[in-house]
C-alpha cells in the first residue's frame, strides 16, 4: 500500500507503516498513517499496535501468522482507501497544506464518542481473550453519566476527568484505590486512542494523582493459620438451624473443608494467585515438584512437593487431567481462552471466597478471608522469619516485570525449597 501523485505540482504520497521507533512497554509498534508532501511527513495513529517480528515491511501489513491479522489488515485498508479517495484532492486546493489532509482524516475519526471508544476497546481485550480488562473497562460506563458517555473524544479535558471522578465518588461512593483503578483503565484506553498524541491524555490526568493508597493488612497470622488446620468438619446446630437435611449439610462441610484446603495449598505454593492455582494440570507435577507459569506476569514458578503438600494433594485429587477439583466442568478444560470460562471461573471464585468467609469466622478472625489473604500472609510470615525481600519478591512474582525479572536471574530453586520448608514447619499439618 503505497501511492505518490503530483498535485498542483506537490507529491503527495500515502503509505501505512510500523513505527518501529516507539515501542511501549509490552514491545509493540504502533501501525501508521503516513502522508507525505514535498518532503514533510505527518503520521495518523491506525489504533493498532503489534511487535515488529508480525509486521510484514514489503506488504505493508500484518503477517498471517498474527492472531487478528485479518482484523488488522482490513482495519488498514480501509484506512488507506479513506485516505486515497477521499482526502488526496485536498490538495488540488492552493490553500490546502499537508495538515488539511491530516487534520481532515483526524476529525472525521474523532466523531467517535467516549461511548464509541471504550467499546472498541472492550472488544480488543475480548478478543485477546482478556476478560479480566475488558470487565472493569466495561463498568466505567456503567458508573459513567450520560453526557460523559455522549462527549465526544477530541473534546475530553481535565475538566472531563474531574467531572468522572465527582459522579463516581459521590453518586458509587467509591474512594482511593476503587478510584484509582478505574481512571488507570480509562487512561490507558484513552491513551491508546491517540497513539503518537498519548501526552495529552497524560496532562488531563496528571492532576488526578494516579496513586494507590495504603489498604488495611489482609494478612493473618500463624495461630490462625494453624487454627483452620485443626478444624474438624462435623454437622453443627447452626446447619440444622439453617433447616439444612443431614446430605446437604455433608455437601456444605465437604465444600467448606476443601476450600479450607484449597487455601492452604494456596500459602504453600508461593501464595499462588487463585487462577493460577485453578489452572495447574497433573502434567505440571514433575520431578517431585509443581511448576506453572504465573497468568499475569508470565514470570515461571516452582516449588518442591513436601509431605504436606503431598497430602492435601491427596486430599483434594480429580478424576480428570486438572490437579484441583476447581475447574470440574469438563466443558472448560483446555478451552481457557473463552468468555465463557472466563464467567465460569468468576464462579467459582466467588463461591471459594464465600466459603473462606465462613471459614474466617470459625477461626475467629475479623479480616474477611479471601484467596488474596493467603498471598499476604504468605509473603507475611517470611518475612517474619527473616527470609530475605529478594526471595519474597520472586515467590509471589511480583507486579512490576522488570523487578521480577531481575530477581529471576539470583534465586535458585534451593532458595525458593528452603522456603517452602520453612512455612510448611510453621504450619504443622
Amino acid at each position: 500500500m503505497n501511492q505518490l501523485s503530483v498535485f498542483k505540482n506537490t507529491k503527495v504520497g500515502i503509505k501505512i507503516v510500523l513505527y518501529t521507533s516507539k515501542k511501549n512497554k509490552q514491545n509493540l509498534s504502533p501501525i501508521m498513517l503516513r502522508l507525505t508532501a514535498d518532503g514533510k511527513q505527518k503520521y495518523i495513529s491506525l489504533k493498532l499496535q503489534i511487535e515488529e517480528n508480525d509486521w510484514d515491511f514489503k506488504n505493508s501489513k500484518v503477517k498471517s501468522s498474527h492472531t487478528n491479522s485479518n482484523e488488522y489488515n482490513a482495519i488498514i485498508a480501509n484506512a488507506y482507501n479513506d485516505a486515497e479517495q477521499n482526502y488526496l484532492k485536498l490538495f488540488n486546493k492552493v490553500e490546502s497544506s499537508l495538515s488539511n489532509v491530516q487534520n481532515a482524516i483526524r476529525v472525521k475519526a474523532d466523531k467517535k464518542t467516549v461511548e464509541d471508544v471504550i467499546k472498541d476497546r472492550v472488544k480488543h481485550f475480548e478478543k485477546l481473550s482478556k476478560f479480566s480488562s475488558a470487565e472493569i473497562l466495561s463498568y466505567t460506563l456503567v458508573i459513567m453519566s450520560r453526557p460523559l458517555r455522549e462527549c465526544k473524544i477530541d473534546k475530553i479535558s481535565e475538566d472531563w476527568v474531574k467531572k468522572f471522578i465527582e459522579n463516581i465518588t459521590t453518586q458509587y461512593n467509591f474512594k482511593g484505590n476503587g478510584v484509582s483503578i478505574y481512571l488507570r483503565s480509562l487512561k490507558a484506553c484513552f491513551r491508546d486512542y491517540y497513539g503518537k498524541e498519548s501526552h495529552l491524555v497524560s496532562e488531563y490526568f496528571k492532576f488526578s494523582k494516579l496513586t494507590s493508597t495504603d489498604t488495611p493488612k489482609r494478612a493473618i497470622t500463624t495461630d490462625r493459620i494453624k487454627k483452620s488446620v485443626d478444624l474438624k468438619f462435623e454437622a453443627d446446630t447452626n446447619l440444622n438451624k439453617r433447616g439444612l437435611g443431614i446430605y446437604q449439610q455433608e455437601l456444605s462441610l465437604a465444600a467448606l473443608e476443601r476450600s479450607r484446603n484449597v487455601f492452604i495449598l494456596s500459602i504453600l505454593l508461593n501464595g499462588i494467585n487463585f487462577k493460577d492455582l485453578a489452572l495447574l494440570k497433573k502434567t505440571d507435577v514433575i520431578d517431585g515438584r509443581i511448576e506453572w507459569c504465573r497468568n499475569k506476569t508470565g514470570s515461571i514458578h516452582t516449588v518442591v512437593i513436601t509431605d504436606t503438600i503431598k497430602k492435601l494433594l491427596d486430599k483434594l485429587k480429580t478424576d480428570n487431567e486438572m490437579l484441583l477439583p476447581i475447574i470440574t466442568d469438563t466443558k472448560y478444560i483446555n478451552n481457557f481462552e473463552t468468555k465463557a470460562f472466563y464467567v465460569y471461573y468468576k464462579t467459582k471464585l466467588k463461591r471459594h471466597n464465600a466459603n473462606l468467609k465462613k471459614l474466617g469466622k470459625l477461626i475467629e478472625i475479623d479480616t474477611p478471608l479471601t484467596t488474596y489473604v493467603g498471598r499476604h500472609s504468605f509473603a507475611t510470615m517470611l518475612n517474619d522469619n527473616s527470609v530475605s525481600l529478594s526471595v519474597i519478591q520472586q515467590a509471589l512474582g511480583h507486579s512490576n516485570i522488570k523487578t521480577t525479572q531481575a530477581y529471576l536471574s539470583k534465586i535458585d530453586n534451593t532458595r525458593m525449597d528452603e522456603a517452602t520448608n520453612k512455612i510448611t514447619e510453621l504450619i504443622g499439618m
